[in-house]
């Protein structure tokens, strides 16, 4: 109780502030040893006793007196995080990112971590929210612009490529089945911005996925023997964040309770095992079927994932891309046992294109997602467009819109117009001079041909 006492008495303004103040401790000598150290648990353990040990001495301390020692001890839990991500653990890596804000609820850097987290496990849309939670906490953070363009072209990079899979007729029908639960078949897509609309089956999302707002539809859930019911969580288009599974698992959690003592609910208990049991045996026996690895990794490639084929974090070091691509290729060789050809290629292509700073700064920049510009026909690149949006301050921004656009406009379609005129007067002026020079050939023809005969007649 007198920590929490000690706690609330740290200042607002330090609570709310958004990065540590200068003269921070320096880390202990275990700490240092444990960053050279091999096992990243040694360092997570290390990192997080160190952050207890200044929180703790910051919580002694009056007023803003502990301040440096809790900032400290949040930096400990966010290099914590970060060593937790870059192994691949993704929940421990959630936990200290959420620990790291436990005083400082503005901390611009935690956010950072959380959106590369989100990136690192393929959620775009979650990196998104995150990066652009910073923009409104600290939009002059270093690097910031980088990471919100990154995560917006991965999220356009998906929405493209998911059209043009549809333009194609495909599906992923294999996808869904697999990725059904007890209680989850899968999301329903609809039309018309209703749950109960048309239906659009090349949309349907497996139950895992997290539905995007501006899709309708509803969660196809197990009836298991009629108990209950077969949809849940029916969505507008203005409705966002649901996910099947979680839909349908609250669902039989709410029949249950509402069935609890009868002989329904053991009934339906036993209906929801004997269905894990039987998707457990099917999944495994269609995994085996498919050779999962390659397929897996097709799937990521179709999706332009280069990072998650490699199981690279998102700001990854030339020596981790070494590594990784190491494990992968030996994993994924012909010779090896489950290994092919297209796996080996597909790891391949995904090293090529990352261990080339050029061809990877491309890639990040969104540089395939560049349009045409309407007004001068020249491709804007990705990056300004959508640092644009999110830095309009940046090009003279006007909330009213740019009072000289339409005279800039007026002043381009003049001037293109004039150069048209040219070219017409000039090819006309061409036409003109070309029908004079051929008049006077046909002359000078005609009057050698005057001459000829008037010779011939002479002679004759």
């Amino acid at each position: 109780h007198a920590g929490e006492s000690q706690r609330a008495a740290l200042p607002a303004g330090g609570r709310a502030a958004h990065a540590p103040p200068s003269g921070v401790p320096n880390p202990p000598e275990a700490l240092l040893e444990a960053e050279e150290a091999k096992d990243y648990n040694a360092r997570i353990d290390a990192l997080e006793a160190d952050a207890i040990r200044l929180e703790n001495e910051g919580m002694r301390l009056p007023g803003a007196n502990g301040e440096p020692a809790m900032w400290t001890a949040a930096m400990r839990r966010l290099q914590a995080a970060e060593t937790a991500r870059r192994a691949r653990e993704f929940t421990l890596a959630r936990k200290f990112v959420e620990k790291s804000r436990l005083h400082f609820f503005r901390f611009d850097a935690s956010y950072v971590e959380e959106g590369k987290l989100a990136y690192d496990q393929g959620d775009y849309q979650a990196a998104l929210a995150a990066f652009a939670r910073v923009l409104d906490i600290n939009r002059n953070f270093d690097g910031l612009n980088v990471w919100l363009v990154r995560a917006r072209a991965a999220i356009d990079r998906q929405k493209r490529l998911e059209e043009e899979a549809e333009r194609r007729g495909a599906s992923d029908a294999v996808s869904l089945v697999e990725r059904e639960t007890a209680f989850c078949i899968a999301w329903r897509q609809t039309g018309g911005c209703m749950p109960h609309g048309p239906r659009e089956p090349q949309r349907d999302m497996p139950c895992d996925a997290r539905i995007p707002a501006g899709n309708s539809g509803f969660c196809e859930c197990r009836t298991h023997g009629g108990l209950m019911a077969p949809q849940a969580n029916p969505m507008t288009c203005q409705g966002m964040g649901v996910r099947c599974d979680e839909a349908c698992s609250a669902a039989f959690q709410g029949r249950m309770s509402h069935l609890q003592g009868t002989s329904e609910a053991d009934t339906l208990v036993a209906f929801a095992k004997q269905m894990e049991d039987s998707i457990s045996l099917a999944r495994a026996e269609s995994l085996a079927r498919q050779n999962s690895p390659i397929v897996d990794l097709v799937r990521k490639m179709l999706k332009q994932q280069y990072y998650l084929i490699l199981s690279l974090p998102c700001d990854f070091t030339a020596k981790e891309l070494k590594v990784a691509f190491r494990k992968e290729s030996l994993r994924m060789h012909p010779d090896k046992h489950g290994g092919s050809n297209d796996g080996f290629q597909i790891v391949s292509q995904a090293h090529d294109l990352l261990s080339d700073d050029e061809r990877r700064r491309a890639f990040d920049e969104g540089e395939d997602l560049r349009t045409d510009d309407d007004d001068n026909n020249e491709r804007e690149p990705y990056v300004v467009r959508v640092t644009k949006e999110y830095y309009p301050d940046r090009f003279g921004f006007h909330p009213f819109g740019d009072p000289f656009e339409r005279k800039r406009q007026i002043v381009e379609q003049e001037r293109k117009r004039r150069e048209l005129d040219e070219q017409r007067r000039n090819a006309a002026a061409a036409a003109i001079a070309a029908e004079e020079e051929a008049q006077k050939e046909r002359e000078r023809e005609r009057r050698l041909d005057a001459m000829t005969t008037e010779h011939d007649a002479t002679e004759f």
